[in-house]
């Protein structure tokens, strides 16, 4: 199968990168970023670094819109800097990235694929779900020849995942 992960890159989306290229299932053919545990810009910073250290750095890397749906820009709160630290994967600084972001936005990307891949497409969603979200109502027809799509879910007025 063919991968997309959709990540706000933390610790944990960090994790997930490395599980996905590890993956014998799955081969992982591009990661779009969104806001969260960080803001869009370093979610894609910090993912470009990462598929660096992890010898996968031509995978291209696609941002999503900085801000949500109300227009208003994302700021990540208190407990994600405490959980993620101020840089997002816990104060670790990774080497700079070889090249920064694809030019196409993310939620064409994922048209783009599902074009390309059709029912073989999986998307991993681990961020906030806008460009998902933007990818179905800008796309419809290319979000229904997706394979899969998985989420994670997290919770919002209590604290952590559940």
């Amino acid at each position: 199968m063919k991968m997309i992960l959709d990540v706000d890159t933390g610790i944990d989306d960090a994790l997930a990168i490395a599980y996905a290229l590890g993956s014998e299932e799955a081969q992982l053919i591009g990661v779009t970023c969104c806001f969260g545990n960080v803001t869009v810009d370093k979610a894609v910073q910090n993912t470009l670094r990462v598929l660096r250290l992890f010898g996968a750095g031509e995978i291209p890397v696609d941002a999503g819109a900085p801000e949500m749906f109300t227009g208003k820009e994302f700021v990540p709160n208190e407990v994600c800097k405490r959980v993620h630290g101020l840089n997002g994967i816990g104060e670790i600084e990774l080497p700079e990235a070889d090249k920064g972001a694809e030019e196409k936005d993310a939620a064409a990307f994922m048209a783009e694929m599902a074009q390309k891949y059709g029912k073989e497409l999986v998307i991993v969603a681990t961020a906030a779900m806008t460009n998902l979200a933007r990818f179905i109502r800008q796309y419809p027809e290319e979000a229904a020849k997706v394979g899969r799509i998985s989420v994670m879910g997290g919770a919002v007025t209590v604290p952590g995942n559940v």
